[in-house]
């Protein structure tokens, strides 16, 4: 008989977990860091007019940034949401993603991000996509940056490509 009764309660607590869009719906804080890896080439030119080769492989660290962040589910379909991220100080951008089970996926939105190279700042436009799970009251999100620019100064011609990331977003669910 207490056997029954402690698999009746373990089923009534499972039934009870969430997963899919009310997983993750909610109002967070929520903070973002990372690097990424660039690779740059084109040439510089000396005062003197000698003209010499860029060729790096650079690792970049993006600035932090931490704000507000809704993850809203849509009526349009099961699971459909929408991100809206409200960076202090700074810009406000929305995508949408999937949640499915216990994992959301962040369909591609574009940004910029800046790096430099030589002492040149290159704003390079940046498409970010991504998942994310959630523990406990926490969303965290793995991140990938794609993108590239091209650059040119006073003496200098610079293309710079995005050849790998490592860009992390902590989320923490407003209570």
């Amino acid at each position: 008989m207490k056997v029954a009764a402690v698999m009746a309660a373990v089923s009534a607590l499972a039934s009870c977990t969430k997963e899919g869009a009310p997983l993750f719906r909610g109002n967070y804080s929520f903070k973002t860091s990372g690097t990424v890896e660039v690779a740059a080439t084109g040439t510089v030119t000396s005062l003197g007019g000698n003209t010499s080769d860029i060729d790096e492989q650079l690792s970049i660290d993006l600035a932090t940034e931490q704000g507000q962040m809704d993850i809203i589910a849509t009526s349009a379909k099961e699971g459909d949401m929408i991100i809206t991220m409200n960076v202090l100080g700074g810009d406000v951008y929305t995508t949408t993603a999937l949640a499915e089970g216990d994992e959301l996926s962040i369909e591609p939105f574009d940004r910029k991000i800046a790096v430099v190279v030589r002492k040149n700042t290159i704003t390079i436009p940046v498409t970010v996509s991504g998942t994310a799970h959630r523990y406990d009251n926490t969303v965290i999100f793995t991140l990938e940056y794609e993108g590239e620019a091209d650059f040119e100064g006073d003496n200098v011609e610079i293309h710079a490509e995005i050849t790998g990331s490592d860009v992390r977003c902590v989320a923490k669910l407003n209570e």
